[in-house]
Formats: C-alpha cells, structure tokens, sequence
C-alpha cells in the first residue's frame, strides 16, 4: 500500500491536526503547512487495524518549506508504537540531542503496530511544538528527495526497545491539558487583558516540564525493581516455593528496592531545585 498513515486523524488536539497526515510535505512556512500545540505533549495516529510498518519518518518545522536556510531550532521527542494502546515500544529517544527536518526510522524486520506516537517534549525556540508530516509505510519506502537530518535503522531482533505499559507519564499530560484549557479561557476573555495571565502560564509550563523527568525516574523504578520483584514473588507463590522464610526474605528485598526507588525520586526533586 505505502503510507498507510496518510489521511488517519490524530487522537490528541494539535491545531490544524488534520494537516500532519495529508501528504502535503512541501510550502510549509511559519504559519501554515504544519499542525502545533503546547509541549510536552502526544501526537498518536490511528492507522485503524494492525500493519506490518518498515519504515516511519516524520517532518519537524525546519523553515525549508519556502527557505533555503534551515532554522537553528532544535526539537527533543520519543518515538513509540503499540498493537493495542496499552503496551508501547520506545523506539527512539533523542535524549540530550534535538533536531529538526526530516527523521526517518526503518525497522528490520518491520515492526507491528496500529498506533504510532511522537512525544512531543521540546522546542529550544518556543513553548511550541511543530510538526509538518508523518508518514508510516508497510513496505519499503521511497527515498526522500529533501535531506534526511536523522538516518535509524532499528534492528527489533537485536535492539532491546523500553516498554511503557498504559498511558505514560499521566501527571504531566493532565497538567498541562488543564494549562491549555485555561489559555484557552483567558483568551476568549475580552474583559480582562490575558498578558499578565499568559505570561503567568508560560511560567508554570517551564516549572511543570521537571515532572516528566520525575515520572520518568517513577517508571524507570517500576520497571527495573517493583515489577520484577512482584512478578517473581508471584510466580514463586504459583509453584510454591516460598517458605514463610523465604516469602519475608522476598518482601525485605521488595522494601529495599522500593526505599531506594524513593530515595533516587528524592534526589531527583532536590536537584531539580537547587
């Protein structure tokens, strides 16, 4: 078929949502050709039924759509996919690093999925986020012709990919869901003048980005140590091996590793405000 995502709608409300998956990568300038709303925040597309996916690429706002000097901005995002929208697959995480332009991702074998989502966490040059296109191909895709910024080939046989079960980081979304919601309000509002109020957002926006790295450190420790632990203890249970012995040398380890959990939580909070 090809893009498969081409035309699908986008569950989340960026402005202009419609416009990521109509297939239109060319004539973008700085106010049209691309859909945006507040980071962080989810961009998922829909693909409607479960497709064999070789290669995904997107578009980030570069200003080439009607220039030919690229804009020195640099955009920080996740990609994942998932079959059922409970169990998602990191596939990429630019981490320190940030880009703009074309990101292609071609997997081998190709990837499983009916659900592909772009977390949207920053821009260095606004509190927007910008997105032109997305594209997510169930055979080998045509080359680009506009320069590839970022070139992966994601080996699924090799490469060990994060697993994020359920909505991650909730905390965050909701807040700044609720942020929106107010800009939104104070906008509409002619009998107040909405600069003070603005700026006063876009100052909790700064503050409220630390929580994703905080819910990070909460889902890293739920992976890493409760989970495991629980699940053996459960298992263990299942074909009884533990001894009352055992079940509180199990239930020990379990407190230990949730201390430190705790403690890495703390210390991540103090360095945050320090």
């Amino acid at each position: 078929m090809g893009n498969v995502a081409l035309g699908k709608k986008v569950e989340e409300e960026w402005k202009n949502a419609s416009e990521v998956t109509n297939g239109i990568i060319n004539g973008y300038t700085a106010g049209t050709g691309f859909v945006h709303t507040n980071w962080p925040d989810y961009l998922t597309i829909d693909l409607e039924s479960i497709c064999k996916l070789y290669v995904i690429r997107f578009l980030l706002w570069d200003r080439l759509g009607n220039s030919n000097k690229r804009d020195k901005r640099k955009y920080k995002y996740r990609l994942l996919t998932s079959e059922d929208h409970n169990e998602w697959q990191v596939h990429f995480d630019t981490g320190k690093d940030g880009f703009n332009g074309w990101q292609e991702f071609e997997f081998n074998p190709p990837v499983s999925a009916r659900y592909v989502r772009i977390h949207a966490m920053w821009n260095s040059a606004n509190v927007e986020y910008h997105i032109v296109e997305v594209e997510a191909h169930d055979s080998p895709a045509t080359s680009l012709i506009a320069e590839c910024v970022l070139k992966r080939v994601i080996n699924n046989s090799i490469d060990k990919n994060e697993i994020e079960v359920g909505e991650p980081f909730p905390l965050t979304s909701k807040v700044f869901s609720d942020l929106n919601k107010i800009e939104e309000l104070v906008n509409d509002n002619d009998y107040i003048k909405p600069e003070k109020f603005l700026r006063i957002i876009n100052d909790l926006r700064v503050k409220f980005r630390d929580m994703t790295l905080i819910e990070q450190s909460m889902d890293s420790i739920r992976r890493e140590i409760i989970r495991p632990v629980t699940e053996e203890m459960e298992e263990a249970s299942k074909l009884g091996k533990y001894s009352k012995y055992g079940f509180i040398v199990g239930l020990i380890g379990f407190i230990v590793g949730l201390v430190g959990g705790i403690m890495t939580i703390i210390t991540l909070i103090v360095d945050l405000n320090s």
